[in-house]
């Protein structure tokens, strides 16, 4: 829930900071196209403002010409209109009482003027009609002719409208209305018009009872308002799909940290199961081992033996399979090399189907390369728990009464590998079941539940732990023709003559050894075990004696389970380390692997063994030590 939380709120603050970028670009651009657009406003106002006082000024001059003198002569008008009105934006005339025009002062305009007539306006003045002028009749002290008319030409206008650029200019001049250029770009694209900006202004001339309206208007250029929304576009995608994988981003975390979560809990309980499996079965193998080498065991009850740790054995590598797949898919696998007689593993392969061949018509037959070294480094519990279950299969689904186990050493670019062959002759995979190697939980649907075998993750995990360990696996099967499985597993070179020692009661007689497990059944094989090999053996359950025990005999060698009843074994190990008088040799012995067993690697003076008690390992690291 506090997950999602978060990713919603980078949501929501993304979004809200792609809007108020947005915004502020908006608003820059709008103010400064509006200050562009109130620039050219001020300056077409003010142009008309001043075309128009210039109007007014030379009205009044002319009036004031007039007014100033009893009689006006023509030569008189000529010279000071012509001077007057020399841009010819207007002209000048004179109407007698009938209304004729009397003095003029440009003869060019003469048919306009002629052209025109006086008539009543709506407010019940005289107004002179010209075309394509606007005019103004103001009286004067003049007997013969007491109007002036002024005319304003419209073609001049126009064309000083027309100078302003980027901006529409509208003039309402005696209800006659101007525009320029420009106005004929309003609504041509709705997409600009967003960007429009407009002003009204008007200029009053009470003394000539007129009223001039101006009107402004623009649109910011279609070329940068376009690539203003494209930028806003870029943002907006930009923005939201940053948003976007940031979200994504935190919520992938969260699921990680989830599934890191969930995996170490599966782990914790797989490990756990996996410990409570392993111990009875560890028991069991001890105690039938111990029976089987016995003197008081017969033929048949060695038979009968073998077929018990056959079957402790089978279990055990189904609880080894579940723990492997989970590892493996979450990439936790490793090696642990130790120095072996390997052909002694490969014998105890051997032996290891032998109670199966008993039972069945069928058995193994082993190859082996001739110029095999003695000693090799190998983790030869996963060796062991890969090939065994490869030929598991083999005797599961051959036909023939012999399944080939062929054993050779390869090195590939740099790298040692045993090379592992299994083949049968039985009825092969299906295409459906070969896919199993890469699908886990694939069975083949053509086969009728009722005889159908495992739940599919067994070739899926075995090719899964082979290559998380840089190995690698090829299947080759023809359905009734058997199936051949190839893989490379990968091994150390030991140098000079690997320090494994034969086990004599003599070598290690009086020493003093402290055991310690909570677990009854395994104390006491693991206790006979080691007197069988001339250890003095001090066994304890309970950790407080355990710890008594230590201070009172400082014994020379201690071996522990990790999982005891109330502290787990290294814990107890750092405090006898604390107290100790005397070189100590330290070992934890658990069903967990050291792999399973947290921070084992910073303890490098503490021996990890793996249960049921191999004394040939064992004897290996404790002669380690002593050397």
């Amino acid at each position: 829930m506090k997950s999602s939380t978060s990713a919603l709120l980078c949501i929501i603050i993304g979004l809200l900071t792609i809007l108020l970028v947005n915004l502020t670009l908006l608003h820059h651009f709008y103010k400064t196209s509006e200050d562009d657009y109130q620039r050219k406003e001020d300056l077409l106002f003010n142009s008309t403002h001043d075309m128009l006082l210039q109007h007014k000024i030379m009205l009044n001059a002319l009036r004031s010409l007039f007014n100033a003198s009893d009689i006006v002569t023509k030569e008189e008008f000529n010279i000071f209109s012509e001077e007057l009105l020399k841009i010819k934006s207007a002209v000048a005339f004179t109407l007698d009482d009938n209304y004729h025009v009397q003095y003029m002062s440009d003869p060019i305009f003469q048919s306009e003027i002629l052209a025109g007539k006086v008539q009543l306006n709506k407010d019940d003045k005289l107004e002179y009609q010209m075309k394509n002028f606007s005019s103004i009749i103001v009286s004067i002290e003049q007997q013969e002719m007491p109007y002036l008319v002024y005319a304003i030409s419209h073609k001049k206008v126009q064309q000083r409208l027309d100078e302003y650029k980027g901006v529409c200019a509208r003039l309402l001049l005696d209800g006659t209305a101007f525009n320029n250029v420009y106005c004929n770009n309003e609504d041509a694209n709705w997409l600009t018009s967003f960007f429009k900006y407009q002003g009204t202004d008007t200029i009053d001339l009470p003394e000539y009872n007129k009223q001039y309206s101006i009107s402004a208007w623009s649109i910011a250029p279609a070329v940068q308002t376009y690539e203003l929304y494209l930028l806003v576009f870029f943002i907006t995608a930009m923005g939201g799909s940053l948003s976007a994988l940031l979200y994504l981003k935190i919520r992938n975390h969260t699921r990680l940290i989830q599934m890191t979560i969930e995996t170490k809990s599966k782990f914790a309980l797989l490990s756990s199961i996996n410990h409570e499996i392993r111990t009875p079965i560890n028991a069991v193998l001890g105690y039938s081992q111990m029976l089987k080498d016995s003197d008081y065991c017969d033929v048949s009850g060695r038979s009968t033996l073998d077929k018990i740790i056959w079957s402790a054995n089978l279990l055990n590598s189904v609880a080894e399979n579940t723990l492997n797949f989970s590892k493996a898919e979450a990439g936790h696998l490793n090696l642990d090399y130790r120095d072996v007689h390997f052909m002694d593993e490969l014998n105890a392969i051997d032996d290891y189907y032998n109670a199966f061949s008993q039972t069945h018509e069928k058995r193994l037959v082993m190859k082996v390369q001739a110029d095999m070294p003695k000693y090799i480094g190998l983790d030869g519990t996963k060796f062991f728990q890969l090939t065994t279950n490869f030929i598991n299969n083999a005797f599961k689904y051959s036909n023939c009464s012999e399944v080939v186990f062929d054993i050779s050493l390869k090195s590939v670019s740099g790298q040692d590998f045993v090379r592992v062959a299994v083949k049968d002759t039985g009825k092969g995979m299906s295409v459906e079941s070969k896919k199993a190697i890469t699908h886990p939980f694939n069975t083949d649907p053509n086969v009728k539940p009722a005889i159908q075998s495992g739940i599919g993750i067994g070739l899926y995990t075995c090719k899964k732990v082979i290559e998380e360990v840089g190995g690698s696996i090829r299947i080759r099967s023809k359905e009734n023709k058997g199936t051949l499985v190839l893989f490379r597993f990968p091994y150390r070179q030991v140098s000079g003559v690997a320090n494994i020692s034969k086990i004599t009661k003599a070598r290690y007689a009086d020493i003093s050894l402290l055991l310690v497990d909570d677990d009854p059944f395994n104390l006491q094989l693991c206790g006979s075990i080691l007197k069988s090999s001339g250890f003095v053996v001090k066994a304890l359950q309970d950790e407080a004696q355990a710890f008594e025990a230590f201070q009172a005999s400082q014994p020379q060698v201690v071996v522990m389970d990790y999982r005891l009843t109330k502290a787990d074994g290294i814990s107890l190990i750092e405090e006898m380390q604390q107290v100790q008088a005397n070189k100590v040799h330290y070992f934890i012995l658990s069903a967990n692997k050291k792999s399973e067993i947290p921070n084992a690697d910073n303890y490098p003076d503490i021996t990890f063994l793996q249960k049921p008690l191999n004394l040939a390992v064992f004897m290996q690291q404790l002669d380690r030590k002593v050397l």
